[in-house]
């Protein structure tokens, strides 16, 4: 994430198929990285963000 904070313009952080971040590497901060990247897919999938049992 480094090089890309470094030598692009835009970045679009992208899970499960959905957009989750898509602006100026200086914004991309830890919570927007914990949303890439953290929690859990079932309740990505379900698209409430709740846990899924």
């Amino acid at each position: 994430m480094t090089e890309a904070k470094e030598y692009t313009d835009r970045i679009v952080g992208m899970r499960y198929g959905r957009i989750i971040f898509d602006d100026r590497p200086d914004r991309l901060d830890e919570a927007a990285m914990e949303r890439i990247y953290a929690g859990s897919p079932h309740a990505d999938r379900r698209g409430d963000g709740a846990e899924a049992s």
